[in-house]
């Protein structure tokens, strides 16, 4: 079962529209909550993943982040900064308070290792 979309109207994960197959999540970082849709037969599996989770505050308002191209601009910009795929940062919250970014950065599936390669992603933070 995917999660929503991101909605860049809302700020946060798209609202369950109930009309995707067996089911559908979102979980909303600036409230934390994780909401399911389930149709009848469907499992919930949770798993925990291997990702850096971060947050990012930036002295903009939310106007201005927008206007800047948003959460697109933003991913390219620390995937840049990171030297790595676009692809593996998943934005999961923008809110309010100058403007807020909570991100995970997933790791590389194909590499040997995706967890040490991961915790090498890490260490650019320190």
């Amino acid at each position: 079962m995917k999660e929503t979309d991101w909605d860049p109207s809302i700020g946060s994960a798209g609202a369950l529209t109930k009309t995707k197959g067996c089911g559908e999540n979102r979980f909303v970082g600036v409230v934390n909550f994780l909401e399911f849709y389930l149709t009848t037969g469907c499992e919930i599996r949770v798993e925990p993943l291997d990702q850096i989770k971060s947050s990012v505050r930036l002295s903009w308002t939310l106007d201005e982040f927008y206007a800047e191209g948003g959460t697109t601009t933003f991913t390219d910009r620390v995937a840049a900064a990171l030297g790595i795929p676009a692809y593996r940062i998943k934005t999961v919250s923008v809110y309010e308070g100058s403007v807020i970014v909570d991100f995970f950065i997933l790791p590389d599936e194909e590499a040997e290792d995706p967890v040490a390669e991961l915790a090498s992603v890490g260490e650019t933070f320190i």
